[in-house]
């Protein structure tokens, strides 16, 4: 466990603790190389020991590291000291809504659509980098003295993607009519794994569907999920559909090739799904009796990127979801005091 005055990476030293949750710790540090304030995040000892928790750990940073927006904190790096990993973010000065709430009360109307309006401009840029947040609370929005909100404690739970599928993706390509689309959402907080496909004009009876995981396109790679295929799958068809959700903390969901290669538990294979899914290295195909190999596949883009955000909240829609939380709250604390 790590400790006050301690210091990481020979460089950002730990100096009050601000919170603790389910995977580790955030702490106020000091970047003495530059000689900066951050936080920074830590993983509990019983994770960091753990290569599938490392692995999201990492995964969580280099998502997070390509989002530059004024409603969302910086993070600027990742390492380990020792069995210690941790990420290294802006730190933001303000006091949490939640807290806001319970000294003062409620909020004016303006105040609270300038606290929306922010927080949903925030979510809106996320939701286009293909990120997540999955924990939106008064307690994750934290107002600067200069009265920006800024969105913290992301997780990088959800990871959402999409894929059209073609016998022209295949590697090699061959000249399938068939047509396909898939939606594949990994939640590593709930550890499950959603997967919606549909296909039609296939020149065959189908024979199984994996997701294959980790080659960046065009190339080929193992089979990641279950073998022979996805547990519901229609089998033998020309066309069909399938949405099922599977639990990764199974090893029966996996390949078990894919689970060897990749840590040794259901946890680190998740882990590596994950990070290929990051990468752009993971593809859903389906195979075929005239095609063995694959006739129709599709490798796995971000579903903000795949449909130009259609498919997630747009800004007006994640202004009216914050402003029904903030109101929500807000009602729970005045019925709180009324109880007293």
């Amino acid at each position: 466990m790590p400790l006050p005055g301690q210091v990481l990476g020979d460089r950002y030293r730990l100096d009050d603790r601000i919170a603790a949750g389910g995977m580790g710790e955030v702490w106020r540090a000091t970047d003495t190389v530059l000689g900066r304030d951050v936080a920074v995040k830590t993983l509990h000892a019983g994770r960091a020991e753990d290569p599938g928790f490392q692995t999201r750990f990492r995964h969580e940073a280099r998502t997070m590291a390509v989002l530059h927006h004024p409603g969302v904190a910086d993070v600027y790096d990742y390492g380990q000291s020792g069995p210690d990993a941790y990420i290294v973010m802006a730190r933001v000065e303000g006091e949490a809504l939640n807290q806001r709430i319970a000294a003062r009360g409620r909020l004016t109307p303006a105040e609270t659509m300038s606290i929306v309006a922010q927080a949903g401009r925030a979510l809106e840029a996320a939701h286009q980098a293909g990120i997540v947040h999955r924990d939106v609370k008064p307690g994750n929005l934290i107002i600067r003295p200069d009265g920006t909100v800024v969105l913290v404690d992301f997780g990088v739970a959800r990871s959402a993607e999409s894929a059209a599928l073609t016998g022209a993706k295949e590697n090699p390509t061959n000249p399938s009519p068939g047509l396909g689309s898939a939606e594949v959402t990994l939640d590593t907080t709930a550890h499950t794994l959603r997967v919606s496909v549909n296909f039609a004009g296939l020149t065959a009876g189908t024979t199984a569907s994996h997701l294959h995981c980790c080659v960046a396109p065009p190339g080929n790679a193992g089979v990641a999920t279950t073998t022979p295929s996805f547990v519901g799958f229609p089998l033998g068809v020309t066309s069909g559909s399938m949405d099922r959700t599977y639990d990764t903390t199974l090893a029966s969901s996996w390949n078990n090739a894919f689970i060897t290669a990749n840590g040794g538990t259901p946890a680190s294979a998740e882990a590596a799904l994950a990070n290929g899914i990051q990468n752009g290295a993971v593809y859903l195909n389906i195979h075929t009796t005239a095609f063995p190999a694959g006739e129709i596949r599709g490798f796995l883009t971000t579903f903000a990127q795949a449909t130009g955000g259609s498919a997630i909240p747009t800004l007006s829609e994640w202004m009216l979801i914050l402003l029904a939380i903030l109101l929500a709250a807000t009602a729970w604390l005045v019925l709180r005091r009324r109880a007293r």
